[in-house]
């Protein structure tokens, strides 16, 4: 009977081990998730400042998020942006990215909505 109940305790320790290894495999999951999420946000952004290196010789990515607002977007359908209205529209759309808020989304998603109206020349009054 002693014997009995020695298993017992050492097959509990065994699954308590397991339940704790599971715990510990969604933990680093979810971390792994965080970087590669990082690392993406990053590169995004270092392939957004190669395109412009007018706009990075100026400094026009320098943006500290507690000093200052976000940056307006700037409509370059109808004429060329500046880097600086470039490095903008960069920084805007990266922290809306980043924030992954709805509003932004909407945001986004209708102003590129918008531009592809005015390239085709249809009306633009049914955003949604």
């Amino acid at each position: 009977m002693v014997e009995v109940l020695i298993a017992l305790v050492i097959f509990s320790i065994g699954l308590l081990g397991l339940a704790l290894l599971e715990v510990r495999g969604v933990t680093f999951s979810k971390q792994s998730q965080a970087r590669t999420q990082a690392v993406i946000s990053a590169v995004s952004m270092a392939d957004r400042m190669t395109a412009n290196p007018a706009g990075v010789s100026a400094g026009d990515y320098v943006w500290d998020s507690s000093a200052q607002s976000l940056p307006s977007l700037t409509d370059c359908s109808s004429t060329p942006c500046t880097p600086a209205q470039v490095a903008n529209n960069d920084i805007n759309e990266w922290d809306c990215i980043e924030q992954d808020c709805f509003q932004c989304r909407w945001l986004l998603h209708n102003q590129r909505k918008l531009e592809q109206f005015r390239t085709i020349g249809q009306p633009v009054d049914n955003l949604q």
